[in-house]
């Protein structure tokens, strides 16, 4: 993964997979890992927007098509607006121009120059539109995961000089949410169990921000206030991310593995005496 930039920067990365060991994925992320509407999903609205977290790149660009009979298509005029992700991922989003046909099956294409296009998602639509906002998140902030400094990175760690704080957002309705800091955005495109990264080394802070939830239509919840802590905790050797799992794991069968051969003469020789 490439290092956040010395500002410190807000982002996106699942929780689900963030379990003791560290989150042992997010070496390998994929061109984008979090799309609305989801693959197949039906009765979506007609004013619906289409928000993922991508990168950002002047070689990819987007094409939303309506599928019609007998394999035929039809381009979907759209714009395109980009949101703070992280500093690997941004958020996307694809707003219509107008109105989506009622029962109609659509997809959106990642294109991207020297390669096919690739199918993020297609989904159908319902029969009318949505005015109606999600309700409020509730919000739960979990602990900091520990981040490991660019001098004690071994080259399979994850998360070189990136700290996480873990965030868990609920709100009936809602597909993505919105993280403000007073007027500045820090993260759009949030899924409802995520992990908030931020650039390390740095100063201790406390984010007093709020999070908004948005719904298919781009309808946005009233913002609930939420306290995060930038707080950047160092990685001990006993533990941490790295490609294969825990550092701390493989720390400690190395040590075994050691002192097992240490010890093996001067056992052969205390059980020969015997």
């Amino acid at each position: 993964m490439k290092r956040i930039s010395a500002s410190w920067a807000w982002g996106i990365a699942l929780a689900g997979f963030l379990g003791a060991a560290g989150p042992s994925w997010a070496c390998d992320i994929a061109l984008w890992y979090h799309v609305v509407p989801k693959q197949q999903q039906t009765e979506v609205p007609l004013n619906a927007h289409v928000s993922l977290l991508t990168f950002k790149s002047a070689t990819r660009s987007f094409a939303w098509l309506r599928e019609g009979p007998n394999g035929s298509v039809e381009n979907v005029p759209f714009t395109l607006s980009w949101k703070p992700g992280d500093g690997t991922h941004e958020n996307a989003e694809l707003i219509p121009e107008s109105p989506l046909a009622a029962n109609s099956r659509y997809r959106i294409e990642l294109l991207q120059q020297g390669g096919g296009p690739i199918t993020l998602t297609s989904f159908t639509t319902g029969s009318s539109e949505d005015g109606t906002a999600p309700a409020a998140p509730s919000v739960t902030v979990g602990k900091i995961l520990p981040y490991v400094p660019q001098e004690e990175a071994s080259g399979a760690e994850c998360f070189v000089e990136t700290g996480f704080a873990r965030l868990t957002a609920s709100s009936a309705g809602a597909v993505t949410y919105l993280l403000h800091e007073g007027d500045t955005l820090l993260a759009a495109g949030l899924p409802a169990e995520a992990s908030l990264a931020f650039s390390c080394p740095a100063a201790n802070r406390t984010i007093r921000g709020t999070l908004t939830a948005v719904d298919l239509a781009g309808n946005r919840s009233e913002p609930v206030p939420v306290t995060l802590e930038q707080r950047c905790v160092r990685e001990s050797p006993w533990g941490g991310c790295s490609t294969s799992g825990s550092t701390g794991g493989l720390v400690l069968l190395a040590l075994a593995w050691v002192a097992v051969m240490l010890l093996c003469p001067w056992l052969q020789k205390h059980f020969k005496s015997l």
